[in-house]
């Protein structure tokens, strides 16, 4: 038990720490918290390190410290759904958690974080010193959040900010 929770704060400190990761992420709406217990629409079961107390009826987002597998074989599937562990972003809160029962699907990322913001949210700086134009639908969302911040960006049109839940277009500037 103490050394799930010591992978959970080194998984923690890594992701707060990285300049950028590869990693994979799920992301679903939440149906229900009830605890510990988390059900995502798609029909996943999670169980979080500790008590939850938000409500349900938003979009979670699980990130996994590795690439999600090009090809899963069914017994694959069985192992790895038997060691699966992630840190779940949900309003604003950042915990650990295992996965129980049901299908999920990942797509992979880069995991960031956002130092900077210029020009009320039209262009985002990243902890690795690349910028990130937002189109102008998207910056009354992008003016408003106060970096620092944990960032998924993927396949570097989509900027995810994890402390909001929120999805923004990007394009990469020089």
């Amino acid at each position: 038990m103490i050394l799930n929770h010591l992978k959970v704060l080194i998984i923690f400190m890594m992701s707060s720490l990285a300049l950028c990761q590869n990693v994979s992420y799920f992301e679903d709406n939440v149906m229900e918290i009830d605890g510990k217990l988390i059900k995502f629409l798609g029909g996943s079961m999670w169980l979080a390190d500790y008590d939850l107390y938000q409500l349900a009826f938003n979009d979670g987002i699980i990130v996994f410290d590795e690439l999600a597998p090009k090809i899963v074989k069914k017994e694959d599937l069985r192992i790895e759904s038997e060691n699966r562990r992630g840190v779940f972003y949900y309003e604003g809160e950042k915990v650990g958690v295992r996965y129980l029962d049901g299908f999920y699907f990942r797509t992979n990322a880069i995991l960031t974080t956002v130092i900077e913001s210029y020009g009320e949210g039209a262009v985002l700086k990243t902890s690795d010193g690349s910028y990130w134009k937002v189109p102008e639908y998207d910056q009354y969302d992008t003016g408003w959040w106060l970096p620092p911040y944990d960032a998924l960006i993927q396949n570097e049109l989509y900027l995810i900010n994890l402390k909001k839940g929120k999805k923004v277009w990007v394009s990469r500037t020089d």
